[in-house]
């Protein structure tokens, strides 16, 4: 969703590739990234902008820039809608940021919980179940 109305103000010629790709089970990061669909032309010699809905951890992000740069693109830039705080303690190179979390979890306006939430406008905060609400 951020993509697509990212995309509504962009008035320069581009092109528009997806990939999709995961390093979650559930809540939490495994550590280990999984891609679930690539790109399929040549980025040799192409500025390549990177848009993200959110940048957790960093390691999906920063596998995608060594991919792109290895694949000889002219240049690689990252724009995220929300930057948690474990990805701004290792300074994962994202060039625009929406807003700035810290480590929580959030879904809706296309992020998900094992697929579900997606659908909603609006981003959610998950609260935590050890939380008391008074």
């Amino acid at each position: 969703m951020f993509a697509s109305d990212l995309l509504k103000e962009v008035k320069i010629p581009c092109k528009v590739s997806f990939v999709k790709t995961s390093s979650y089970s559930g809540t939490a990061s495994t550590g280990q990234l999984k891609t679930l669909i690539g790109h399929d032309e040549s980025l040799f010699n192409q500025h390549i902008l990177i848009v993200e809905d959110i940048v957790d951890t960093g390691l999906t992000l920063g596998k995608i820039i060594e991919e792109l740069r290895e694949l000889g693109a002219k240049s690689v830039e990252a724009i995220s809608l929300l930057r948690k705080s474990p990805a701004r303690e290792k300074k994962i190179d994202v060039k625009y940021v929406g807003f700035d979390l810290e480590n929580e979890f959030v879904l809706g306006y296309g992020l998900d919980y094992d697929g579900l939430g997606r659908n909603h406008k609006d981003i959610y905060r998950a609260i935590d179940p050890s939380d008391k609400i008074d």
